[in-house]
């Protein structure tokens, strides 16, 4: 997606393991060396530095991975479609005409709850008696008003909900997020509702867990996603005009891509691939790389930023 505010499908990795080992040619092959030699010829045999990173660990579709537990971490980098996902969940579990299966198999007949993890944090410094119900009936008010309180409650009382709990990063401070998140993991486990809570990795290795959570990364965009995606953007984006071409090709702008060594590892990101895709109109890239440079280097510092404040902007 352009932005991490547009749903569309993913695809999970399992959390990284510890790399195999490495392997060393096998000592025949030295048969009639000297051995004060052996040290100097023997060398490591080293994985394909073209296999990706995450060859060896298990792709599956995000929706089917949510039926793996109750309660679930999906971690992934700036970008990578975590609030995506969740947005996605909560409108298709609601939908009439559901996308995912897998999805209606987990939580069909649950009413999604949505919490930002920065607005919980704000929320409960206010005060020393807010809890997690009263940030998510804040939340849900200052959203909807009173009435739609009214309706969420019953569901919650009844465990018939799932919380959905996007940015547990986006902390005031640590000791504000760690307080946070013993009221998250104590809420599940005393309702033995679902749970669903995004992260980027540094905030799994900075928070203390205590609850089971079945953690999962977003893998990157395949190849073919990423011809799928940057089909999209081009066909919506209103950047390709008359002296544009008539119907820009996504393969050709992917191959000019891969020309700019220093871009190539944002391929597979959906928000920085549909950022450079909405900017193209179908000229050479390599010559426009510090103009891409510096689109980057602006989404990063001050508009992703501010999309993130604006997702959890209500007041506390």
């Amino acid at each position: 997606p352009a932005s991490e505010d547009t749903p569309t499908r993913f695809t999970t990795v399992e959390p990284e393991q510890k790399e195999q080992p490495v392997s060393i040619q096998p000592l025949e092959e030295y048969a009639g060396t000297p051995r004060r030699m052996r040290r100097r010829i023997r060398r490591q045999v080293r994985r394909d530095p073209a296999r990706s990173a995450d060859a060896d660990r298990a792709r599956t579709p995000v929706d089917e991975w949510i039926e793996s537990a109750r309660l679930r971490l999906l971690i992934g980098a700036p970008g990578s479609g975590k609030s995506s996902f969740l947005m996605f969940t909560a409108a298709d579990i609601l939908a009439a005409e559901p996308q995912s299966a897998a999805l209606q198999r987990a939580h069909g007949g649950d009413l999604p709850l949505w919490l930002p993890f920065g607005f919980l944090c704000r929320h409960l410094d206010g005060s020393t008696t807010n809890s997690v119900v009263s940030a998510i009936q804040a939340w849900v008010t200052q959203q909807g008003g009173p009435s739609a309180w009214d309706l969420t409650q019953p569901a919650l009382d009844d465990e018939r909900a799932i919380l959905l709990v996007d940015g547990i990063d986006e902390w005031n401070d640590p000791a504000s997020g760690e307080y946070a998140l013993g009221l998250i993991e104590s809420f599940v486990s005393q309702r033995r509702i679902g749970a669903i809570l995004t992260a980027r990795p540094y905030a799994v290795d900075r928070l203390n867990w205590v609850e089971p959570w079945t953690k999962a990364v977003l893998a990157p965009l395949t190849h073919t996603q990423q011809v799928d995606l940057v089909t999209r953007v081009l066909a919506e984006s209103d950047t390709i005009g008359s002296e544009g071409p008539s119907s820009p090709h996504a393969k050709s702008f992917l191959a000019e891509l891969t020309q700019i060594p220093a871009l190539s590892p944002l391929l597979g990101t959906p928000l920085f691939l549909g950022l450079l895709a909405k900017s193209w109109r179908g000229e050479s890239l390599p010559p426009q790389r510090f103009h891409l440079f510096s689109a980057l280097v602006q989404l990063l510092v001050d508009k992703h930023p501010q999309m993130r404040r604006r997702a959890s902007s209500a007041a506390g």
